[in-house]
């Protein structure tokens, strides 16, 4: 689930950050919301906390910082649109 967590906080950042420093935000932000939500079900009584969970939530965190990279980076090198259909619901240009 913290792949699809990583691909909001990138968008979210939008042009606050550019580069690979959206990239790198977007993967402290994420990786820091699954060591929070770890933190939680540690409170809760019927929850366990988990250090193996913390990697896994930085992992998947990792992946989708990367893969929204990756995707944006092919896109930019082809020339295509990136996500045209949520550009057009929210107004954005695209090319």
């Amino acid at each position: 689930k913290y792949v699809a967590v990583a691909w909001l906080v990138y968008l979210g950042l939008g042009g606050r950050i550019g580069g690979p420093r959206r990239a790198l935000a977007t993967l402290l932000i994420a990786a820091l919301l699954g060591v929070h939500d770890e933190l939680i079900q540690g409170l809760h009584p019927d929850r366990s906390f988990g250090i193996r969970d913390i990697v896994a939530n930085g992992f998947g965190a990792a992946a989708g910082a990367w893969h929204h990279v990756a995707i944006l980076f092919m896109a930019l090198v082809a020339g295509l649109a990136v996500y045209p259909l949520i550009a057009a619901v929210f107004g954005l240009p695209f090319r």
